[in-house]
């Protein structure tokens, strides 16, 4: 097994692209790091470099603390899972396996020793004589992992290796990589765009943008303390509501001014936040996850004065046990991924808006499931403060 770690690395392709700013990261021994973000942001270039299939324009990558960048691809000790299965399909299960340790010269009784250990490891042994096409898509997968695994490499890369199967398989997949991963112990950096995948197999995970990191951290800490509005709404689903608000100083305390509504913020929370005086009288950002808010109804405790917001319901999601609800209030606006685009390709939130599914007046709530709430109804929502999150609307960092 191995580390690896990044040192300013650059990856800038002739067009003049930059794909990867910067990019700084340490991977340790055994871990199991997940690089997610949107299309685009430069994560299959990470592993391609780490894997020798792309050059570096600047930077250092080193595994064991020794530099790769000039080492060939073969040379480097390091397997790549892609998207596609790329199985030969003339080959049975066993052929495919052991592919790579034939290419080394292995002898016959280390090869089969080697692909049968793998197969159980992988619950795949009793496949071994059939080929690629007799197999689920499941299967292929593991398939495809058995034969880069069994070369034992130091380091593990897999990109998108589950985006081609059905959701239910996806499910049962994650939990059986984490499970070799674990097993194996192998150094891994898996790459992908779902963000729920990312956050339930990684031990941490680094959130890029625009070829950066943007934060790297625990999936709880990611969750629980965004580094910015990006990460803040690209981490959760449904993703964090991220309201504007207006930050006022009062006798009392410090509220937000919601529309025409006002939410009182807990003096803990005040207290907390250094340079929240600085504020008072400014446009702020106010991020609440959607279990921030519940049907006032069902937590008559938490429905006091400063605590609720009045709206209406446009839309009920009936998931058993809870209920996703999206409501509107009056004068309310949100800032949606698209409109976060925007402010930050431009630096006026207001400027280039694509089209959303989520329009820019809609905020989720994740209620109970006995909630009334009813599509075209009026309805009061508690709003959990403790759990506000407050951002800078000018550089989108917490406040």
């Amino acid at each position: 097994m191995a580390s690896v770690s990044f040192r300013a690395v650059n990856r800038i392709f002739p067009g003049g692209q930059h794909a990867v700013r910067d990019f700084d990261l340490d991977v340790a021994d055994g871990e199991f790091v997940a690089l997610v973000g949107p299309s685009g942001c430069g994560k299959t270039t990470v592993l391609r470099m780490t894997a020798g299939l792309e050059d570096i324009s600047s930077g250092e990558i080193l595994v064991d603390g020794a530099a790769v960048n000039d080492v060939e691809p073969r040379r480097r000790d390091v397997a790549m899972v892609f998207q596609e299965y790329a199985l030969y399909p003339q080959m049975t299960v066993f052929d495919n396996i052991a592919f790579s340790l034939k290419l080394r010269k292995l002898d016959k009784a280390e090869t089969r020793s080697r692909v049968i250990a793998m197969s159980r490891t992988l619950d795949i042994e009793e496949l071994l004589e059939r080929k690629p096409r007799a197999l689920s898509g499941g299967q292929r997968q593991r398939v495809a992992m058995g034969r880069a695994l069994v070369r034992d490499p130091k380091v593990f890369l897999m990109d998108e290796p589950l985006s081609n199967l059905d959701a239910k398989l996806r499910v049962q997949m994650r939990h059986e990589v984490s499970r070799i991963q674990r097993d194996l112990g192998t150094t891994t950096i898996y790459v992908t765009h779902d963000q729920i995948e990312a956050m339930t197999m990684g031990h941490r995970v680094a959130v890029m943008l625009d070829g950066a990191i943007q934060q790297v951290d625990t999936p709880q800490v990611l969750y629980d303390r965004p580094a910015n509005m990006f990460v803040a709404a690209f981490i959760g689903s449904p993703e964090m509501n991220l309201i504007r608000a207006r930050l006022e100083r009062n006798a009392e305390g410090f509220t937000c001014l919601v529309g025409g509504q006002r939410l009182a913020l807990p003096q803990e929370a005040a207290r907390n936040a250094a340079g929240l005086e600085s504020f008072a009288g400014r446009e702020i950002v106010l991020g609440l996850r959607p279990e921030a808010l519940e049907d006032a109804t069902l937590v008559p405790e938490r429905a006091r004065a400063g605590s609720t917001l009045r709206g209406e319901t446009v839309a009920v999601e009936i998931l058993g046990a809870e209920r996703l609800v999206q409501m509107v209030f009056p004068d309310v606006r949100v800032l949606t991924g698209d409109l976060l685009e925007a402010h930050r390709k431009s630096g006026e939130d207001e400027g280039g808006r694509a089209s959303t599914a989520r329009p820019d007046s809609i905020v989720v709530g994740r209620f109970g499931p006995a909630s009334p709430a009813a599509v075209g109804a009026a309805l009061e929502v508690a709003v959990d403060m403790d759990q506000a999150h407050l951002f800078d609307t000018d550089t989108q960092l917490p406040i």
